[in-house]
């Protein structure tokens, strides 16, 4: 059976197994050869664990987020409030809401981890003093 688009086949280490693997290279002085043979691991695997002992697979290790879950929701709030306040540049949202507190870069990657994204606003044409008279007449027509 082929295996499925994406996958490597490897399967991910858990807490144990890294635990069992650092614990024969340190303690027992096995070579990563000789873990390998013992346990089945890859040499990646096996690698990985010894450098990284507490990494859990599948957990995110990045920089944690500046601005707290309040915070984040008193930024969506201000957001979604008015058209002004959604086109206002992350500079006058940091000033508005935190008192410049927080930079440019904070705002902007918490907005976008929130699902907001900026484009460029579409100008709406102006309306022409024949189209403005069929408007009318027709809302006219229309009332009742």
């Amino acid at each position: 059976m082929a295996r499925p688009k994406g996958t490597t086949g490897i399967k991910h280490l858990t807490v144990a197994d890294r635990i069992r693997i650092r614990t024969l290279y340190h303690n027992t002085h096995f070579s990563q050869a000789e873990i390998q043979q013992s346990t089945k691991f890859s040499a990646h695997q096996i690698r990985t664990a010894i450098r990284a002992p507490t990494a859990e697979p599948g957990r995110h290790t990045s920089r944690p987020t500046k601005l707290s879950k309040a915070q984040e929701k008193k930024l969506v709030r201000f957001v979604y409030h008015s058209k002004e306040y959604r086109r206002i540049t992350f500079l006058q949202l940091s000033i508005a809401l935190f008192n410049s507190i927080f930079g440019i870069w904070a705002i902007k990657k918490t907005l976008y981890r929130l699902g907001f994204r900026r484009r460029v606003a579409r100008k709406k044409p102006p309306i022409t003093e024949t189209n403005r008279k069929k408007r009318l007449a027709w809302a006219q027509e229309h009332l009742n």
